[in-house]
Protein backbone atom coordinates (compact mmCIF):
# COMPACT_ATOMS: atom_id res chain seq x y z
CA UNK A 1 0.00 0.00 0.00
CA UNK A 2 1.64 2.92 -1.21
CA UNK A 3 0.64 6.42 0.80
CA UNK A 4 2.39 8.76 -1.35
CA UNK A 5 -0.50 10.28 -3.43
CA UNK A 6 -2.82 10.26 -0.58
CA UNK A 7 -0.38 12.34 1.66
CA UNK A 8 0.62 14.74 -1.28
CA UNK A 9 -3.62 15.16 -1.90
CA UNK A 10 -4.41 15.74 1.83
CA UNK A 11 -0.94 17.24 2.84
CA UNK A 12 -1.04 14.80 5.76
CA UNK A 13 2.31 12.71 6.62
CA UNK A 14 1.83 8.93 5.98
CA UNK A 15 2.30 8.04 9.51
CA UNK A 16 -1.07 9.88 11.00
CA UNK A 17 -2.74 8.70 7.63
CA UNK A 18 -2.35 5.02 9.12
CA UNK A 19 -4.34 5.86 11.72
CA UNK A 20 -7.27 7.42 10.17
CA UNK A 21 -6.78 4.43 7.62
CA UNK A 22 -6.84 1.60 10.50
CA UNK A 23 -9.12 3.31 12.63
CA UNK A 24 -11.98 5.79 11.11
CA UNK A 25 -14.25 7.79 13.77
CA UNK A 26 -17.50 8.12 12.42
CA UNK A 27 -21.06 9.57 14.16
CA UNK A 28 -23.89 6.88 13.60
CA UNK A 29 -27.35 8.75 13.74
CA UNK A 30 -30.89 8.22 12.00
CA UNK A 31 -32.01 10.86 9.81
CA UNK A 32 -35.68 11.25 8.79
CA UNK A 33 -36.77 11.28 5.48
CA UNK A 34 -39.74 13.28 3.79
CA UNK A 35 -41.39 10.20 2.24
CA UNK A 36 -41.22 8.70 5.69
CA UNK A 37 -39.08 6.15 7.15
CA UNK A 38 -35.22 6.68 8.01
CA UNK A 39 -31.60 6.63 6.64
CA UNK A 40 -28.30 5.56 8.59
CA UNK A 41 -25.80 8.92 7.80
CA UNK A 42 -22.38 7.99 8.95
CA UNK A 43 -20.60 11.51 9.25
CA UNK A 44 -16.91 11.09 9.48
CA UNK A 45 -15.07 13.14 12.99
CA UNK A 46 -14.04 16.45 12.26
CA UNK A 47 -10.16 15.80 11.05
CA UNK A 48 -11.30 13.19 8.95
CA UNK A 49 -13.63 14.38 7.19
CA UNK A 50 -11.36 17.43 6.10
CA UNK A 51 -9.08 14.66 4.96
CA UNK A 52 -11.60 13.59 2.88
CA UNK A 53 -12.70 16.76 1.80
CA UNK A 54 -9.51 17.12 0.39
CA UNK A 55 -9.69 13.92 -1.41
CA UNK A 56 -12.83 14.86 -2.85
CA UNK A 57 -11.31 18.04 -4.73
CA UNK A 58 -8.46 15.66 -5.90
CA UNK A 59 -11.22 13.45 -6.85
CA UNK A 60 -13.82 15.41 -8.42
CA UNK A 61 -11.64 17.19 -10.58
CA UNK A 62 -10.48 13.96 -11.79
CA UNK A 63 -13.96 12.94 -12.51
CA UNK A 64 -15.12 15.61 -13.93
CA UNK A 65 -12.47 15.60 -17.18
CA UNK A 66 -14.12 11.98 -18.11
CA UNK A 67 -17.22 12.40 -16.50
CA UNK A 68 -20.30 10.33 -18.05
CA UNK A 69 -22.41 12.48 -21.14
CA UNK A 70 -25.63 10.89 -18.71
CA UNK A 71 -23.97 11.65 -15.43
CA UNK A 72 -25.84 14.81 -13.49
CA UNK A 73 -25.34 15.03 -10.55
CA UNK A 74 -22.22 16.11 -8.04
CA UNK A 75 -20.27 16.97 -11.00
CA UNK A 76 -17.57 19.35 -10.62
CA UNK A 77 -17.57 22.20 -13.35
CA UNK A 78 -14.87 22.31 -16.33
CA UNK A 79 -13.90 24.74 -18.64
CA UNK A 80 -14.24 21.98 -21.33
CA UNK A 81 -17.97 21.09 -19.75
CA UNK A 82 -21.15 22.61 -19.30
CA UNK A 83 -22.31 23.28 -15.65
CA UNK A 84 -24.77 20.09 -15.25
CA UNK A 85 -27.42 20.79 -12.20
CA UNK A 86 -30.51 19.02 -10.85
CA UNK A 87 -31.93 21.72 -13.55
CA UNK A 88 -30.03 20.87 -16.75
CA UNK A 89 -31.17 17.31 -15.96
CA UNK A 90 -34.26 17.76 -15.81
CA UNK A 91 -34.62 20.12 -18.65
CA UNK A 92 -33.31 16.87 -20.76
CA UNK A 93 -36.80 15.30 -20.64
CA UNK A 94 -38.87 18.45 -21.20
CA UNK A 95 -41.61 17.92 -23.54
CA UNK A 96 -41.38 13.93 -24.09
CA UNK A 97 -44.41 12.00 -23.97
CA UNK A 98 -43.40 9.29 -21.68
CA UNK A 99 -41.01 9.77 -18.60
CA UNK A 100 -40.02 7.09 -16.18
CA UNK A 101 -38.42 7.40 -13.39
CA UNK A 102 -36.52 4.65 -11.10
CA UNK A 103 -34.77 4.84 -7.74
CA UNK A 104 -31.64 3.19 -6.81
CA UNK A 105 -32.35 2.11 -3.16
CA UNK A 106 -29.63 1.78 -0.31
CA UNK A 107 -27.12 3.72 -3.44
CA UNK A 108 -23.46 4.65 -1.23
CA UNK A 109 -24.04 1.11 0.99
CA UNK A 110 -24.06 -0.86 -2.20
CA UNK A 111 -20.89 0.20 -3.38
CA UNK A 112 -18.24 -1.49 -1.33
CA UNK A 113 -14.28 -0.92 -0.77
CA UNK A 114 -13.53 -3.21 -3.98
CA UNK A 115 -15.80 -1.05 -6.25
CA UNK A 116 -14.52 2.24 -4.63
CA UNK A 117 -10.96 0.66 -5.28
CA UNK A 118 -12.30 -0.20 -8.77
CA UNK A 119 -13.47 2.84 -9.68
CA UNK A 120 -10.13 5.02 -9.05
CA UNK A 121 -7.88 2.75 -11.35
CA UNK A 122 -10.34 2.96 -14.24
CA UNK A 123 -10.10 6.54 -13.46
CA UNK A 124 -6.41 6.04 -13.87
CA UNK A 125 -4.80 5.93 -10.58
CA UNK A 126 -2.59 3.25 -9.80
CA UNK A 127 -3.37 0.00 -8.40
CA UNK A 128 -1.11 0.77 -5.27
CA UNK A 129 -2.19 4.40 -4.44
CA UNK A 130 -5.73 3.77 -4.96
CA UNK A 131 -6.55 1.20 -1.68
CA UNK A 132 -5.78 3.78 0.60
CA UNK A 133 -7.62 6.17 -1.50
CA UNK A 134 -10.63 3.60 -1.36
CA UNK A 135 -9.75 2.89 2.60
CA UNK A 136 -10.07 6.62 3.81
CA UNK A 137 -13.58 6.88 1.93
CA UNK A 138 -15.11 3.47 2.77
CA UNK A 139 -16.38 2.58 6.27
CA UNK A 140 -17.28 -1.13 7.44
CA UNK A 141 -16.09 -1.95 3.73
CA UNK A 142 -18.95 0.30 2.17
CA UNK A 143 -19.29 3.83 0.85
CA UNK A 144 -20.85 6.03 4.15
CA UNK A 145 -24.07 8.44 3.62
CA UNK A 146 -22.04 11.31 4.91
CA UNK A 147 -18.74 11.55 3.79
CA UNK A 148 -17.59 14.11 1.08
CA UNK A 149 -16.16 11.38 -1.15
CA UNK A 150 -19.00 9.15 -1.24
CA UNK A 151 -21.08 10.86 -4.38
CA UNK A 152 -17.73 11.57 -6.58
CA UNK A 153 -16.86 8.10 -5.75
CA UNK A 154 -20.42 6.76 -6.47
CA UNK A 155 -20.17 8.42 -9.98
CA UNK A 156 -16.90 7.24 -10.73
CA UNK A 157 -18.27 3.64 -10.42
CA UNK A 158 -21.31 4.26 -12.00
CA UNK A 159 -19.34 4.62 -15.01
CA UNK A 160 -19.45 1.42 -16.94
CA UNK A 161 -23.91 1.17 -16.23
CA UNK A 162 -24.01 4.76 -17.33
CA UNK A 163 -22.42 3.92 -20.69
CA UNK A 164 -24.59 0.26 -20.98
CA UNK A 165 -27.57 2.00 -20.17
CA UNK A 166 -26.68 5.03 -22.63
CA UNK A 167 -25.81 2.62 -25.28
CA UNK A 168 -28.98 0.20 -25.16
CA UNK A 169 -31.49 3.73 -24.39
CA UNK A 170 -30.12 5.01 -27.54
CA UNK A 171 -30.91 2.05 -30.23
CA UNK A 172 -34.35 2.67 -28.64
CA UNK A 173 -34.70 6.16 -29.14
CA UNK A 174 -35.01 6.13 -25.10
CA UNK A 175 -33.01 9.58 -23.55
CA UNK A 176 -31.31 8.11 -20.07
CA UNK A 177 -29.58 9.91 -17.23
CA UNK A 178 -28.59 9.86 -14.02
CA UNK A 179 -28.40 12.21 -10.63
CA UNK A 180 -26.89 10.39 -8.02
CA UNK A 181 -29.30 7.37 -7.63
CA UNK A 182 -31.98 9.05 -9.47
CA UNK A 183 -32.60 7.49 -13.23
CA UNK A 184 -34.46 9.17 -15.50
CA UNK A 185 -35.52 7.48 -19.09
CA UNK A 186 -37.81 9.31 -21.58
CA UNK A 187 -39.00 8.81 -25.10
CA UNK A 188 -42.18 9.77 -27.69
CA UNK A 189 -43.18 6.16 -27.58
CA UNK A 190 -44.53 3.97 -24.84
CA UNK A 191 -41.66 2.25 -22.96
CA UNK A 192 -42.82 -1.08 -23.03
CA UNK A 193 -42.66 -3.71 -20.10
CA UNK A 194 -39.88 -5.64 -21.34
CA UNK A 195 -38.07 -3.00 -22.25
CA UNK A 196 -38.12 -1.38 -18.76
CA UNK A 197 -37.47 -5.16 -17.27
CA UNK A 198 -34.07 -5.40 -19.67
CA UNK A 199 -32.93 -1.74 -17.70
CA UNK A 200 -33.74 -3.38 -14.59
CA UNK A 201 -32.17 -6.22 -15.12
CA UNK A 202 -28.74 -4.12 -16.55
CA UNK A 203 -28.99 -2.56 -13.16
CA UNK A 204 -29.35 -5.08 -11.33
CA UNK A 205 -25.84 -7.02 -13.40
CA UNK A 206 -23.87 -4.06 -11.57
CA UNK A 207 -25.29 -4.71 -7.82
CA UNK A 208 -27.71 -2.09 -7.20
CA UNK A 209 -31.54 -2.81 -6.22
CA UNK A 210 -34.88 -0.78 -7.68
CA UNK A 211 -36.66 0.58 -5.13
CA UNK A 212 -40.20 -0.36 -6.25
CA UNK A 213 -41.77 2.33 -4.43
CA UNK A 214 -40.43 5.21 -5.98
CA UNK A 215 -40.60 3.59 -9.99
CA UNK A 216 -42.94 5.78 -11.75
CA UNK A 217 -44.16 5.90 -15.40
CA UNK A 218 -45.64 9.23 -16.18
CA UNK A 219 -47.63 10.46 -19.65
CA UNK A 220 -47.86 13.71 -21.00
CA UNK A 221 -51.60 13.60 -20.02
CA UNK A 222 -50.41 14.13 -16.38
CA UNK A 223 -47.57 15.97 -14.58
CA UNK A 224 -44.34 15.01 -15.43
CA UNK A 225 -41.76 14.84 -12.39
CA UNK A 226 -37.50 14.59 -12.88
CA UNK A 227 -36.31 14.76 -9.34
CA UNK A 228 -38.72 17.03 -8.09
CA UNK A 229 -38.59 19.58 -11.43
CA UNK A 230 -42.18 19.51 -13.68
CA UNK A 231 -41.20 18.82 -17.08
CA UNK A 232 -44.02 19.05 -18.98
CA UNK A 233 -42.84 21.98 -21.18
CA UNK A 234 -40.05 23.41 -19.46
CA UNK A 235 -38.52 23.04 -15.89
CA UNK A 236 -40.89 24.33 -13.40
CA UNK A 237 -41.77 23.72 -9.80
CA UNK A 238 -45.09 22.58 -8.00
CA UNK A 239 -47.75 25.04 -8.11
CA UNK A 240 -48.28 24.27 -4.34
CA UNK A 241 -44.39 25.39 -3.63
CA UNK A 242 -45.54 28.80 -5.19
CA UNK A 243 -48.29 29.27 -3.32
CA UNK A 244 -46.83 28.60 -0.04
CA UNK A 245 -44.44 31.28 -0.84
CA UNK A 246 -47.04 33.64 -1.70
CA UNK A 247 -48.89 32.84 1.54
CA UNK A 248 -45.72 33.35 3.31
CA UNK A 249 -45.09 36.49 2.10
CA UNK A 250 -48.72 38.00 2.97
CA UNK A 251 -48.43 36.60 6.62
CA UNK A 252 -45.21 38.92 6.81
CA UNK A 253 -46.95 41.73 5.42
CA UNK A 254 -50.24 41.23 7.25
CA UNK A 255 -48.43 40.32 10.70
CA UNK A 256 -45.07 41.53 10.83
CA UNK A 257 -41.60 38.72 10.37
CA UNK A 258 -41.89 37.64 13.99
CA UNK A 259 -45.21 36.63 13.83
CA UNK A 260 -44.65 35.37 10.52
CA UNK A 261 -41.41 32.89 11.61
CA UNK A 262 -43.35 31.56 14.49
CA UNK A 263 -46.37 30.50 12.45
CA UNK A 264 -43.55 29.44 10.12
CA UNK A 265 -41.65 27.23 12.75
CA UNK A 266 -45.00 25.89 13.80
CA UNK A 267 -45.28 23.80 10.02
CA UNK A 268 -41.27 23.27 9.98
CA UNK A 269 -39.92 23.00 13.46
CA UNK A 270 -36.32 23.53 14.06
CA UNK A 271 -34.16 23.61 16.69
CA UNK A 272 -32.10 27.06 15.70
CA UNK A 273 -30.59 29.86 17.35
CA UNK A 274 -32.60 32.31 16.06
CA UNK A 275 -36.15 31.84 14.73
CA UNK A 276 -36.26 34.85 12.93
CA UNK A 277 -32.42 34.72 11.13
CA UNK A 278 -33.61 31.29 10.29
CA UNK A 279 -36.60 32.05 9.19
CA UNK A 280 -35.28 34.79 6.64
CA UNK A 281 -32.49 32.50 5.41
CA UNK A 282 -34.81 29.66 4.33
CA UNK A 283 -37.35 31.64 2.82
CA UNK A 284 -34.60 33.19 0.84
CA UNK A 285 -33.35 30.24 -0.19
CA UNK A 286 -36.81 28.95 -1.22
CA UNK A 287 -37.20 31.53 -3.76
CA UNK A 288 -34.38 31.68 -4.86
CA UNK A 289 -34.87 27.60 -5.46
CA UNK A 290 -37.34 29.45 -7.87
CA UNK A 291 -35.27 31.59 -9.96
CA UNK A 292 -32.87 28.47 -10.11
CA UNK A 293 -35.48 26.17 -11.57
CA UNK A 294 -37.44 28.59 -13.94
CA UNK A 295 -35.19 30.88 -14.54
CA UNK A 296 -33.99 34.68 -13.55
CA UNK A 297 -35.95 36.73 -15.77
CA UNK A 298 -39.26 34.41 -14.87
CA UNK A 299 -41.90 36.84 -13.80
CA UNK A 300 -43.25 34.78 -11.01
CA UNK A 301 -39.71 34.58 -9.88
CA UNK A 302 -39.10 38.22 -9.87
CA UNK A 303 -42.61 39.29 -8.67
CA UNK A 304 -42.00 37.12 -5.32
CA UNK A 305 -37.94 38.23 -5.27
CA UNK A 306 -39.41 42.11 -5.26
CA UNK A 307 -42.02 41.42 -2.65
CA UNK A 308 -39.31 39.91 -0.36
CA UNK A 309 -36.68 42.67 -0.82
CA UNK A 310 -39.41 45.57 0.35
CA UNK A 311 -40.25 43.28 3.06
CA UNK A 312 -36.61 43.11 4.32
CA UNK A 313 -35.50 46.73 3.84
CA UNK A 314 -38.05 47.02 7.51
CA UNK A 315 -36.94 43.95 9.27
Amino acid sequence: MNLKLLSSVTFCPPDELYVYLEHPKYSVFELGKKTGGTRTIHAPAVKLKHLQKLTNTYLSGLYAKRCHPAAYGFIKKSESKALRTIVTNAAVHTGKKYVWNIDLEDFFHSLNTRAAWNALVQFGIHTQDALPLALLCCYEKKLPMGAPTSPVISNMACTDMDWKLKWYCEDRGITYTRYADDLTFSCDVKIEQQTRQEIISIVSDFGFRINARKERMQSCYGAQWVTGIKVNEKPNVCRTYIRTLRAILHNVEQHGIGHAAERYFKTYPRKVYSKVEYFKQSVSGKINYVGFVKGKYDPVYLNLLRRWEALMQYA
